[in-house]
């Protein structure tokens, strides 16, 4: 009778513990579905946040693109004007096409939210592979592209602005800046035309030919980049969405 007893109470036992390894075994599935849930979630979240940074980057390159494209067309306009005769130059459309070179735009991405997923080490939330490597070179991107911005400028401000000046009455220009391009709130004041009279020979020199060769090619690399960029943001988006209506 003792050995029955000690068989059923060492079965319950068993029992028991079969019952209370089980019991750990779904609080701990439960947790681990909580968690990943939560990881789920917070995936969901900085998706979102991206997508609304990437599509205003998208907005910003298009715009730039827009820009940078009327700037290389009026390099190219006005080296096209060499070779017409003088008397068949319109002053005014030469006032439009210098103001033009004016209309370089410069990328500046947001990055705000992705700095902080990076900086925070929340990247590895997002779980595409892709996607987590195209976010992660998205600055070096940038980086690279900046080398080309900063020789475009200095160029433009340094050396083909200044010869503008001293060859061209700059101020006749004015008439043809419209901010609104930029600003619909902010209301400019004209200003009158140039004292000063407007000399094609002193104007189209193999200088300035020179210099709007040099000023066109640096612009065809920033809109290289533009193009590169609106590539990869697209690119990022798709993936965006993508991972958003899939989880």
């Amino acid at each position: 009778m003792e050995q029955n007893k000690t068989g059923k109470y060492l079965k319950y036992a068993i029992g028991e513990i079969v019952l209370v390894v089980i019991g750990i075994l779904i609080a701990v599935s439960i947790n681990n579905w909580n968690e990943n849930r939560k990881l789920v979630n917070e995936g969901q979240y900085l998706l979102a946040e991206l997508k609304f940074e990437f599509e205003s980057n998208l907005n910003n390159v298009i715009r730039d693109i827009d820009g940078n494209t009327i700037c290389l067309n009026a390099a190219i306009d006005l080296l096209d004007l060499f070779h017409l005769p003088k008397q068949n130059l319109d002053e005014k459309k030469i006032d439009s096409l210098v103001m033009a070179l004016y209309a370089w735009t410069s990328f500046d991405a947001v990055t705000g939210v992705l700095d902080e997923i990076i900086n925070s080490g929340k990247l590895r939330v997002i779980q595409d592979d892709s996607l987590r490597f195209n976010l992660s070179k998205w600055s070096g991107l940038l980086r690279d592209q900046q080398e080309d911005i900063t020789f475009r400028g200095n160029f433009a401000e340094q050396t083909l602005m200044p010869y503008l000046a001293k060859t061209y009455p700059i101020k006749n220009t004015d008439i043809t800046l419209d901010m609104s391009y930029w600003s619909d709130v902010y209301k400019r004041r004209k200003k009158s035309r140039s004292k000063f009279n407007f000399n094609p020979d002193e104007f189209f020199t193999l200088e300035l030919e020179g210099l709007l060769e040099y000023h066109s090619l640096h612009q065809e690399w920033i809109l290289l980049n533009n193009f590169e960029n609106r590539q990869f943001i697209n690119k990022v988006l798709e993936q965006i969405e993508t991972n958003l209506n899939n989880d």
